[in-house]
């Protein structure tokens, strides 16, 4: 007893040295914060101030201030039901820091990150996660199973077919029968992952119950109980359905939103000024059709509209990742991020199963054929193939809408006839100013003020906007011109010379000229070999040929001796011409 009691006092130091930390508004790593469990913390006060200290901090350089903590807490507070004025006590209390007043010693502070967080590296992760986010956990049922034998089978039957229910479930999809598990992560994270029975039940084998039957102890298996109960979660199949029309039948993978509407706007002059001014670069018509795509995630979920918004800046710290902690919270585990371009084009993509908003961040766009076809694919298909990694592949309707946000300079395979990308050069005029982005951050974690712009959304006109097709931005053109295939490139710098060579032939390109085809093929060869260009980024003679002939109307020019041989020649039109079909041609229509 002594011992626990000792046990207990220390959890306690350590969780008051890690709430004092934050604060006293000492530096606090976005990684060691991201780490911390808040499921392990046993003070009630401690864990609400860390719990929002966590939710505020969403970016490396937007660390929430004593004031920031306090107010989420006292609007957290009065959403769980408590009075105002007992509320602001609490937050007074955190903002005075009342029982505070000394700074905790840096040593124990980081003790208390070591213990208060989770390690995911390690094997019983998982069931760690299991345990703490959901009644189906692996320890729990093993617990059971080991200090099962002295009851009947009664006793136990509906716990064990109550804990496989509550995360786990029979589905039948594309003729197969599978097991479908529900999982959250330790950044709460959903996700949805199916396996083929045979897998379930070797994995639960040791998940042995015994039980009294006529003086005998006997034993079955949990996960055999468990599909043999007539009371077992059984569905016809899987969907993703927004609009909920679909059969209670079936698992619907949608949950709704994550935060209520709320009447009024007081709250949003904030949010508006940063989607205008910075996100927008302050283009009225690029913001009305900015809040024109977000509302139309709101209002029709069921519909997908094709279009990604790309938010690009050479700079970092800009604030392009506030628009997909806005949707975030306002879809709460149908949103989500990835840093990696083989997490979204990758053959593994379960993660996907339930979203609604995916944000792609940073360095993706890799520059193959083949991706930006997968890519493509994505933003406009309207069904697609979820598959985790040795497990089975379901085919589920896709709403997906994705947004993009780089500092690359190249960003998408945008084509001078391409629909699909929105894209924005995010104003750099607040770049690492940290009070703008931690009142601006406290504002969105604010449930009222997401609440307000939800609501918001959810009344926004969206008919004037054709939310199929992305319009013409400053930053379109750009796009094209980083996008041009090879042959484009080639034929850009060609015109711009306004001269061909091929050996010692040097043809003016100026005036009308009847130039050998070999000759054309040549140039464009050598460009290629200079630029490293290789394989299908290459053109052949006959592609070469059409494209020149659709591009700047180059005819053929018949048969003309050159060197005592007769060659098949190309016919131009004066470099002018060639030149602003060029540009036309190229133009975002």
């Amino acid at each position: 007893m002594l011992a626990s009691a000792r046990k207990k006092n220390e959890q306690y130091q350590y969780e008051k040295a890690l709430t004092d930390a934050v604060l006293h508004e000492m530096p606090v790593s976005f990684s060691d914060a991201d780490k911390v469990d808040v499921a392990l913390i046993q003070d009630g006060k401690s864990k609400l101030i860390l719990s929002v200290f966590k939710a505020l901090y969403q970016v490396p350089t937007s660390q929430p201030n004593n004031k920031q903590i306090a107010d989420a807490v006292y609007d957290e507070l009065l959403q769980s039901g408590y009075s105002e004025l007992d509320a602001g006590k609490v937050a007074d209390e955190i903002e005075n820091l009342s029982g505070r007043k000394r700074q905790p010693n840096i040593s124990l502070v980081a003790e208390a990150i070591k213990l208060l967080s989770v390690d995911t590296t390690k094997p019983t992760y998982l069931h760690l996660v299991s345990e703490q986010e959901s009644p189906v956990a692996y320890d729990a049922l093993l617990q059971l199973c080991k200090n099962s034998g002295s009851d009947s089978l009664a006793e136990h039957r509906d716990s064990v077919v109550g804990l496989f229910n509550s995360s786990h479930s029979v589905v039948l999809h594309g003729g197969k029968t599978l097991i479908c598990e529900r999982t959250i992560d330790h950044k709460c994270n959903v996700a949805y992952v199916f396996s083929a029975v045979p897998q379930k039940k070797s994995f639960y084998a040791n998940l042995n119950l015994s039980y009294l039957q006529d003086d005998k102890i006997k034993s079955t298996n949990c996960f055999d109980l468990w599909m043999k109960a007539h009371e077992r979660k059984t569905y016809h199949g899987v969907v993703f359905d927004p609009s909920n029309r679909s059969d209670h039948r079936f698992l619907n993978m949608w949950h709704g939103f994550a935060i209520e509407p709320e009447e009024g706007e007081q709250h949003l002059e904030p949010i508006f000024w940063h989607l205008f001014e910075i996100i927008c670069n302050g283009v009225e018509a690029d913001f009305k059709y900015l809040l024109a795509w977000m509302a139309h995630i709101i209002q029709k979920p069921e519909e997908k509209s094709g279009v990604c918004v790309v938010l690009k800046s050479e700079a970092r710290g800009t604030g392009k990742s506030t628009v997909s902690v806005m949707m975030e919270r306002l879809l709460g585990q149908h949103a989500m991020r990835v840093q990696d371009g083989k997490h979204l084009l990758g053959a593994f993509n379960s993660h996907l199963a339930n979203k609604l908003f995916v944000t792609v961040e940073e360095a993706f766009w890799s520059g193959s054929a083949k991706d930006a076809g997968k890519l493509r694919t994505l933003i406009t298909e309207s069904t697609v193939t979820i598959e985790a990694k040795g497990k089975d592949a379901i085919e589920v309707d896709s709403y997906h809408r994705y947004m993009m946000c780089t500092n690359n300079d190249w960003a998408v395979p945008q084509t001078h006839d391409e629909r699909r990308f929105f894209i924005l050069e995010v104003s750099e005029k607040k770049k690492q100013d940290s009070e703008y982005f931690s009142n601006l951050f406290a504002i969105i974690h604010s449930n009222q003020a997401m609440g307000q712009f939800l609501n918001f959304l959810k009344h926004y006109d969206i008919e004037p906007y054709n939310l199929h097709k992305a319009p013409k931005t400053s930053a379109t053109q750009q796009q094209i011109m980083e996008s041009l295939p090879s042959e484009a490139i080639w034929l850009k710098g060609l015109l711009d010379e306004g001269c061909l060579v091929d050996g010692n032939a040097v043809y003016d390109l100026e005036h009308s000229q009847t130039i050998p085809k070999t000759s054309f093929f040549n140039n464009y060869i050598h460009f290629c070999d200079q630029m490293g260009i290789v394989g299908y980024d290459r053109c052949n003679p006959i592609k070469l040929g059409k494209y020149l002939k659709s591009v700047v109307n180059i005819t053929e020019g018949g048969k003309v001796s050159f060197n005592r041989q007769r060659l098949n020649c190309y016919r131009t039109i004066p470099l002018d011409e060639m030149t602003a079909m060029f540009e036309e041609y190229y133009r975002y229509k």
